[in-house]
C-alpha cells in the first residue's frame, strides 16, 4: 500500500505527536507540520523526521518497484476484494493503529519544495488508480 505522500507525512507527524512520546527526541508535540516537514526535508533530519520514504521502501536498489501490486492506501477495498479473490476467503479489516487528530495543512511553497524533493513518492501514488 502506498499512502498519499502529504497524508503519510502528516500521519507520522501526528503519530509521534503521542503523549507518550513527550519528552523524547522522537516527539513531534511542540512542531508544527511545515516545521516537520522542513525538517523532513532537511539534509540531515532530526530524530523526529527521520520517517524514511515511501518509494525507497518499495524500490529495490536501483529505484524500480519491487512489487507486482501496489494499492493507493485510500484504496483499502481494492486491496480486500484483490487479497479475497486471492486467498478465496472473506474477511474484513479492523482499524488499528491510527494517529491522534492534528493539524497538518502545508504551506504552499513547504508543499512545492515536499513535491520536488520527493517526485518519485508523488508519481508513484499518481500512477495508481483504485483498484489496480
Amino acid at each position: 500500500m502506498i499512502r498519499e505522500p502529504v497524508d503519510w507525512l502528516g500521519s507520522w507527524y501526528r503519530y509521534r505527536s503521542r503523549e507518550e512520546l513527550n519528552g523524547t527526541p522522537n516527539s513531534t508535540a511542540n512542531v508544527s507540520f511545515d516545521e516537520f516537514v522542513a525538517a523532513y526535508l532537511s539534509d540531515n533530519p532530526p530524530e523526529f523526521a527521520r520517517v524514511g520514504s515511501q518509494a525507497k521502501f518499495m524500490s529495490d536498489k536501483d529505484g524500480a518497484l519491487g512489487l507486482s501490486h501496489l494499492f493507493r492506501y485510500d484504496d483499502m477495498d481494492g486491496l480486500v476484494r484483490f487479497l479475497q479473490n486471492r486467498l478465496n476467503r472473506q474477511f474484513t479489516l479492523g482499524r488499528a493503529n491510527q494517529s491522534p487528530k492534528g493539524e497538518t495543512s502545508l504551506s504552499p511553497t513547504l508543499l512545492a519544495e515536499y513535491q520536488k524533493a520527493c517526485a518519485q513518492d508523488f508519481e508513484i501514488y499518481e500512477r495508481l488508480s483504485p483498484e489496480s
